[in-house]
């Protein structure tokens, strides 16, 4: 046997070795060629899903531009809905709102679809990219008398869909911090401003001196309309009066200090003297045309000649008159047997989820809103607040008006209203007693629709309307949560609580009553003890709601024989037919304005009220068809499957909302701060 030398053995060796080598290499670069071409296709496969995300999501944002062009066309659009798909005009002819009738596709339901039909879509045109496009919308919820609902719209590229929820409403006046029609304080309401000086006595010269009976008809003028400058006007400014005999109409001023954080309409002229805008600006006045949005020393023009603002916002616009809502939806809802009705003079303190309330002269039970006898008791009564409801006072039936004694409002020990010692006994010799001066008027008699109103309300929504004013006596707070949003409307007027008591005598001969007269200082004083402060800082009364005066305006009581107050705070809006007065100033050395009495103001626009306002605020009569909210939600992808109800929707309609643990980030922004 022959044995092959040692080393010609390790050559052989060395070959096998070099081929594993080969061998794993190639495998190697074969499994990163594979990876490669796998991640390409990944890679490929994703971007398809993203440009199909976008796609979808875009054809979503078609649908809801879809309805909005429709009713700005024609508002009376979404009128089918209560018909059928065989109406030739309208809603339910759009292949986008076909579908079953299925609980929660509430316009699918109403436009009577089949309950086997299928969802419709529309389909988007255009090459490739517009060939996949499909969208379908369903109306959720519905607020007839706002001009107001919630759409769904879903869009669809290849399987990918992806969905909007959007509100959809006519302009409503919670969609500015500020709106007002007159930039004067009422000239009609004599009794609430004659103390102050205001409009002494009453009658057609004041009336005139401050716009009426111009050209416009019977009807206020504007200031603008008023200039001297105007060859058709036949009456003079009305900062000026010829009569001799009346004062002057009492005009509004945004001083420095006070501001506007959040958008603001006027009809009228705004009278500033270095009042801060700190967001969008619009008014009626023509002299607004000539501002220039580049050129920022020509914004004063959209102000009243010679005064000045401090713009922190936008270029401020010209905007033509918008029309203030009418009066009366929500006395109506309330009469029809929406949340809690109450007659005549009342007190209500909210106080989280309960509130307590006093009012003599409720005639009508509701279930949970107290009994007759508890309403009537000292105690009063102890109730739940109506979240998503509606509590409204109107006038009290067959109650002749007459002053209402000490203590007759009610109130916790202590704290009744109204403050004073007048118990209604007949007057006699020496006889004396006091009062609230604004008990002497006759919008506070008995029988009169009047709120006396404070409180912290937590737990929802909730609107609280009354026929005549709602006296604010304390702060109005809620709770953080965007869900808890107060709304207050007044028939008349919204004043904050500012008591000054006055001495009634009776005559010499002990027959009857004289004139009231005012103590010199005032006394006593009430500072101390009213309004109610809950934030424990006197110096800011807080409101944190959406405010609506229908005929007067938002006031201080007693504000021009009051001491500088401190600061209204109000997180929230306000709308009012006439700017009433909340304090007063002097012009200082080089005309520069100084608070003089009652409260300075600092106002922030709250904007959950763009997603959803509170209940029964009317819309703008004239005004447009806007998208007030818009947020991704999650997809529906079949909307013939029941879908759950939106806790606290309209009760006339049901939601096909998805609840909101589920819902996608908002495509818009909006939140308080505090």
């Amino acid at each position: 046997m022959k044995h092959l030398p040692l080393g010609h053995r390790q050559d052989r060796n060395d070959e096998g070795m070099t081929m594993v080598a080969v061998l794993m290499g190639m495998s190697l670069t074969l499994v990163i060629t594979l990876g490669s071409l796998g991640l390409m296709s990944a890679s490929t496969k994703y971007s398809r899903y993203d440009q199909d995300s976008e796609l979808a999501l875009a054809a979503a944002q078609s649908g809801i531009s879809d309805i909005l062009t429709e009713l700005r066309v024609d508002p009376t659009y979404l009128d089918s809905v209560e018909a059928t798909k065989d109406d030739p005009n309208g809603y339910c002819q759009k292949e986008a709102a076909g579908g079953p009738a299925a609980e929660g596709d509430v316009f699918a339901h109403d436009c009577g679809w089949a309950p086997d039909k299928k969802a419709g879509w529309q389909t988007l045109g255009g090459a490739e990219g517009g060939a996949y496009q499909r969208y379908h919308y369903a109306i959720t919820e519905r607020e007839d008398m706002a001009a107001s609902f919630v759409v769904v719209s879903t869009g669809r590229s290849r399987d990918v869909y992806r969905s909007i929820e959007a509100r959809l409403t006519r302009e409503m006046t919670t969609m500015w911090l500020y709106f007002s029609n007159y930039g004067m304080t009422d000239p009609s309401n004599y009794e609430t401003y004659n103390l102050d000086g205001a409009y002494p006595g009453a009658g057609k010269l004041t009336s005139e001196a401050c716009g009426g009976g111009w050209s416009v008809g019977s009807d206020l003028a504007y200031s603008w309309q008023l200039a001297p400058s105007d060859p058709n006007s036949t009456k003079p400014p009305r900062e000026y009066m010829s009569d001799g005999k009346s004062k002057d109409c009492v005009q509004g001023y945004w001083i420095d200090g006070i501001t506007l954080d959040g958008p603001v309409h006027s009809n009228d002229t705004l009278y500033s003297a270095g009042g801060r805008f700190g967001g969008p600006f619009s008014t009626a006045n023509p002299s607004c045309r000539s501002a220039k949005a580049e050129a920022p020393s020509t914004w004063n023009k959209c102000l009243q000649s010679g005064g000045y603002g401090d713009w922190a916002g936008p270029p401020p616009q010209y905007r033509e008159v918008l029309q203030p809502p009418p009066v009366g939806t929500a006395k109506q809802m309330a009469l029809d047997g929406t949340g809690c009705l109450y007659q005549g003079p009342t007190r209500i303190i909210l106080d989280g989820e309960y509130m307590k309330v006093w009012s003599k002269e409720t005639t009508t039970e509701r279930p949970n809103c107290g009994t007759m006898a508890e309403l009537k008791s000292k105690a009063g009564a102890r109730v739940p607040i109506p979240t998503n409801s509606l509590i409204f006072v109107d006038a009290a039936e067959g109650v002749a008006p007459k002053k209402i004694k000490v203590g007759a409002i009610g109130g916790e020990p202590g704290r009744e209203l109204p403050l004073g010692s007048y118990t209604g006994a007949a007057p006699s010799a020496g006889a004396q007693y006091t009062q609230e001066v604004t008990m002497a008027h006759t919008n506070k008699a008995d029988g009169v629709g009047n709120l006396w109103l404070e409180g912290h309300m937590t737990g929802g929504r909730l609107t609280i309307a009354t026929d005549r004013s709602a006296i604010l006596t304390g702060d109005l707070l809620t709770d953080d949560d965007e869900s808890d949003l107060l709304g207050v409307i007044a028939g008349d007027a919204i004043e904050i609580y500012n008591p000054v008591i006055q001495t009634v005598k009776a005559n010499a001969a002990g027959t009857g009553w004289l004139a009231g007269t005012m103590p010199s200082p005032l006394l006593p004083s009430y500072r101390d003890q009213w309004p109610t402060d809950y934030d424990l800082d006197r110096s800011v009364f807080r409101i944190e709601a959406a405010l609506h005066v229908v005929t007067a305006g938002f006031s201080v009581q007693n504000f021009k024989v009051s001491a500088v107050l401190g600061t209204i705070e109000l997180f929230g809006s306000l709308a009012q037919n006439f700017s009433g007065p909340t304090g007063q100033f002097e012009w200082g050395p080089g005309n520069v304005p100084v608070p003089t009495g009652g409260y300075s103001e600092e106002f922030v626009y709250n904007t959950n009220l763009t997603e959803g306002p509170p209940l029964l605020f009317p819309s703008i009569v004239n005004g447009n068809w806007v998208i007030a909210h818009q947020a991704k939600t999650e997809p529906l992808k079949d909307i013939k499957l029941p879908l759950p109800r939106r806790p606290g929707s309209s009760s006339q309609i049901p939601s096909a909302r998805v609840p909101d643990a589920v819902r996608a980030p908002s495509v818009t922004e909006g939140g308080r701060t505090r």
